[in-house]
């Protein structure tokens, strides 16, 4: 979208001219790998690090150094569990390679990511920090962030036509990426929870690659406005100026 359309697109043109994007293809590639190998899918979501004389894996959406295995959320000690958190907060390689990539990304002390979203699958929905807790505002959420968050996930739903929420619909997670990014960077991070919706079992998690464009294109707009609002997340709220105030001339 952002290579193909840039000749054709004024909206296109005008983000990729404006905007550092940054893509990470696929944090488990491993897992994903053996995910569809074989004859049919495995229902995995762990990555593939061996450790020791046996391979546990790990879940990495429980792995991120904030809040890790803090709590009794969503998310487990022994190894065999399907959401193993890991040894150590940033344990498995492939988080610690997106940690290390996110702090290179501090300039002169300043972060230069401000919106993040990673995919996952499935439920059509759109979650923001914090995963963690259930409390609807916990001491570490700064009010104004929460309003920013809030107002751009409810944009976002209204172009794609997904469900936003608090990324502790489901249950409370803990060493959940999106909260790590903004704990610790105070990046506006989201997950997307693509097609299908909340409706289906895990059993119909893999769908026909016929949707696959749909679905695509289906996540356009909001895609494109994501990469907008970096700009200045704060203009979600009407709070430009006071968080990023222009420089008066010399």
């Amino acid at each position: 979208m952002l290579t193909a359309g840039y000749a054709s697109d004024p909206a296109v043109r005008r983000l990729v001219d404006e905007r550092t994007i940054w893509i990470i293809f696929a944090v488990n590639p491993d897992g994903w790998a053996y995910d569809i190998s074989g004859d049919g899918y495995h229902s995995w979501r762990k990555n593939r690090q061996p450790n020791g004389d046996y391979n546990p894996c790990t879940d990495l959406n429980r792995n991120c150094g904030y809040k890790w295995g803090c709590c009794q959320g969503d998310n487990s000690g022994e190894p065999y569990d399907w959401n193993y958190r890991g040894s150590a907060p940033f344990s498995a390689p492939e988080t610690q390679a997106v940690a290390d990539f996110v702090k290179s990304r501090v300039v002169n002390g300043v972060q230069q990511i401000k919106t993040h979203v990673t995919f996952h699958t499935h439920g059509e929905l759109i979650l923001y920090p914090l995963a963690y807790t259930m409390e609807y505002l916990p001491p570490d959420m700064n009010p104004d962030d929460y309003e920013v968050f809030r107002s751009m996930a409810q944009t976002m739903a209204s172009m794609n036509g997904y469900t936003p929420g608090e990324s502790s619909h489901y249950a409370s997670s803990e060493g959940d990426e999106i909260d790590w990014m903004y704990a610790t960077y105070r990046i506006f991070s989201f997950t997307f929870e693509l097609y299908p919706d909340e409706s289906v079992g895990a059993a119909s998690e893999y769908s026909s690659d016929s949707i696959i464009a749909g679905q695509t294109a289906r996540n356009r707009g909001a895609l494109l406005y994501l990469i907008d609002a970096a700009g200045c997340p704060y203009a979600a709220i009407g709070k430009a100026a006071q968080y990023f105030p222009l420089a008066t001339p010399a």
